[in-house]
């Protein structure tokens, strides 16, 4: 059974969120559009579960709502201000999108420091993986095989010996020590 683990990779304890409810198509929102408009006030934690990353935004009453990040696509900051971020969740089909704000630029730093490392590991691992299946598939097969042929295989030194000899005699360019001789390993 595959054993689920939970990390917190970050705890910001003041956020904001707000519905903004014209979505635009070049992906360009300013904070002044929607910052007035609050819905929710409360918690947010970036979470790594199961090798992905979830930012969950909760409150005293519970969880508000959690959001699954895989790319930059889908946290968009601001044109206007460096505290405001803006989910482009496509998965979910709804009528308005859903923004936050951070009342320290400190905080917003964090925020985007940690999606991006989260996505900076990520590609790494992805990376690893590819090149892990690289080497497996380099792996001979069962019903192939691999002949060498060791007798035109050698070193310079030993072709210059080659020809510095007579080419009469077919004598192998290196001399071959004798077996040792056996001994007796019973005492008597």
């Amino acid at each position: 059974m595959e054993q689920l683990c939970q990390k917190i990779l970050l705890t910001i304890n003041e956020c904001r969120a707000y519905k903004i409810y014209e979505i635009k198509n070049n992906n360009q929102y300013k904070a002044q559009d929607f910052f007035e408009d609050i819905c929710w006030v409360g918690s947010l934690k970036v979470l790594l579960h199961n090798k992905e990353c979830y930012i969950q935004l909760e409150d005293t009453v519970g969880i508000y709502k959690t959001l699954k990040y895989d790319s930059k696509a889908n946290v968009l900051q601001s044109i206007d201000s460096g505290r405001f971020f803006i989910f482009n969740d496509k998965e979910v089909e709804s009528d308005h999108l859903l923004a936050i704000s951070f009342d320290k630029r400190s905080d917003s730093f964090d925020f985007r420091f940690t999606l991006d490392q989260y996505l900076e590991k990520h590609k790494k691992n992805i990376n690893n993986q590819k090149q892990i299946q690289k080497e497996e598939d380099l792996k001979l097969r069962p019903d192939k095989q691999i002949r060498v042929n060791l007798s035109k295989v050698m070193c310079t030194s030993q072709k210059k010996n080659i020809k510095t000899r007579n080419k009469d005699t077919k004598q192998l360019p290196f001399k071959l020590k004798p077996p040792p001789k056996p001994t007796n390993s019973i005492k008597k």
